[in-house]
């Protein structure tokens, strides 16, 4: 139930790096967790070419959306990452990626062969708004401390992304209206 899952705690740290323990769990679908510009199916589907299997809105509690994560100033100057916060939660979708879409995302966000990955995959407990579905752990993609900068905020265009996707996935229309 949404009062259990809202007890437990929400977050695990995951090692990108680290082999995977089986040839099961290797080729086993993950859940993503999109917040920010991987919500909008422009981006994910059209521009990097990920088409996840299945998406799911919903939400994640004991974490805050962010935009502190150093962008491009001017143009691009704060993108979203999550931030720990007892009494918040997120929106978004959880993603489910076979394991080579996943792979793709993660060097997307920077990960694997890149010189700064500046994010670390953190397990969270993602709640579905649809109650018959049970709560699931997902990964999402969490600003590490060298790439925040506090005070920044998010361009028009990005955020802009967030509220299309949020809109085309069913994301509660009050945290729409929230990042409106």
């Amino acid at each position: 139930t949404h009062s259990e899952a809202s007890q437990r705690k929400p977050t695990k740290n995951l090692n990108t790096t680290m082999p995977a323990t089986s040839a099961a769990a290797a080729a086993a679908p993950r859940w993503n967790f999109a917040f920010g510009a991987n919500l909008d199916p422009s981006i994910l589907t059209a521009k990097r070419g990920i088409a996840p299997e299945r998406t799911v809105a919903g939400r994640v509690r004991g974490w805050r959306l962010s935009f502190s994560y150093c962008g491009y100033i001017p143009a691009e100057p704060g993108f979203g990452t999550l931030a720990r916060s007892a009494t918040a939660e997120v929106h978004g979708v959880a993603h489910r990626l076979s394991p080579e879409d996943f792979a793709r995302l993660v060097v997307f966000e920077g990960g694997q062969g890149c010189d700064v990955p500046g994010y670390r995959l953190t397990e969270l407990l993602f709640e579905p708004y649809d109650t018959d579905e049970a709560p699931f752990r997902c990964a999402a993609f969490v600003g590490t401390s060298d790439m925040l900068m506090p005070g920044l905020l998010p361009s028009r265009r990005y955020l802009s992304l967030l509220v299309t996707g949020s809109k085309h996935h069913g994301v509660d229309p009050a945290y729409v209206a929230w990042l409106e």
